[in-house]
């Protein structure tokens, strides 16, 4: 059995859904946006704590007597008073795949987007011009992934911009070939029927901080190419600065050997990328940069975290004032942008003196 509609989904349940009873996906298939909603079964609001209430049982079998006698108000108060716990947490949603498609002029056509019952699969074909586009997207149960072909029928006509958004705290990356959203859920949910003046909490504490949780994205393209480079020049030139040079970070094990744990699917990648500008007229490096090398040797911490080394190597052989782009917590003497970069913000991992040596003495 097959459902079919001839326009984009306006509003989310006129959505495709997709799942296979963990990972669930409504795709919206927009012509000129494709945005793909995301839910994950486990990704709630809350952090372990015990609900229990010691001597409910007593209240229980006092009401239970007082329904027998028909005294149902006593009853229900006693219920609500004595036995009730909390409100549960809320389900979130995970955040929304977001696709700006690149197409040739023309007008659109033979729009049709579907979805097959039977094999757990939606759809979408359309034209645009003189060149026809298709997407067919499911979840796989046995790999535990969702999967999105998109093709068209003229080679070299599919372009695409990929990103993430998200409505709970998160940042979004680019790791070892692959784009990550990497987030926290709230401490803290009221629900929604309650009339409460801060219903959404995030708690500083560690033992009251909400469940982390990450979603990844890899292209696999037949043939084209797969840019992160480009993006990250344009955001720097966006914000006034000037591309200078880059900083490569290989990641190292405690025992100085290469961190091999990246996810690339060529080779394991144990290199990233900083990019370095400068924003302002006559800007100069300093003595120290005639000698140093572009290069850190340094143990990863959290996920998105650059490497304390970078801070004085910049510092050491450029002028002030500095600013850092998609931050992970604080840095005296620096403007920070980030999510999470806030006063509050304190390192899971520890800056390892070893590497730090090691770096200086590059």
């Amino acid at each position: 059995m097959e459902l079919w509609y001839k326009k984009p989904a306006a509003y989310w349940e006129e959505a495709l859904p997709l799942g296979n009873g963990r990972l669930g996906a409504m795709v919206w298939s927009g012509v000129e946006q494709e945005k793909i909603s995301l839910n994950e079964d486990s990704l709630w609001s809350g952090y372990p704590q015990s609900h229990d209430i010691p001597g409910a049982e007593k209240y229980y079998e006092e009401a239970r007597r007082l329904a027998r006698e028909k005294k149902y108000c006593e009853a229900q108060a006693l219920i609500e008073e004595n036995v009730l716990g909390q409100y549960t947490q809320s389900y979130l949603p995970l955040g929304e795949l977001i696709l700006d498609m690149v197409h040739p002029e023309g007008e659109v056509s033979d729009y049709r987007r579907w979805l097959d019952l039977e094999k757990a699969m939606c759809g979408l074909r359309y034209s645009v011009g003189n060149v026809s586009y298709a997407r067919e997207a499911f979840v796989s149960a046995p790999d535990q992934v969702m999967v999105m072909r998109i093709s068209a029928d003229k080679a070299g006509k599919v372009s695409l911009r990929a990103g993430y958004t998200c409505q709970l705290r998160a940042t979004v990356s680019a790791e070892d070939g692959c784009m990550v959203l990497d987030g926290i859920a709230p401490s803290q949910v009221d629900p929604s029927y309650v009339n409460s003046e801060d219903p959404v909490i995030y708690e500083e504490d560690p033992k009251k901080k909400g469940m982390r949780f990450c979603a990844m994205l890899t292209i696999r393209q037949k043939g084209g190419t797969v840019r992160q480079l480009p993006e990250g020049l344009e955001v720097m030139k966006a914000w006034g600065f000037q591309y200078k040079t880059n900083i490569i970070w290989e990641k190292v094990r405690k025992d100085g050997g290469p961190d091999g744990r990246g996810v690339g699917f060529y080779f394991r990648n144990v290199t990233e990328m900083l990019l370095f500008g400068v924003k302002g007229a006559n800007i100069r490096t300093l003595s120290p940069a005639r000698t140093q090398v572009n290069l850190i040797r340094s143990q990863k911490r959290e996920h998105s975290r650059k490497p304390d080394e970078m801070i004085k190597l910049i510092e050491a052989c450029s002028p002030g004032p500095y600013l850092e782009l998609f931050a992970r917590g604080e840095r005296e003497g620096w403007t920070l942008w980030g999510n999470q970069a806030n006063e509050s913000y304190a390192p899971d991992w520890p800056t390892y003196s070893s590497a730090e040596a090691q770096a200086i003495a590059l």
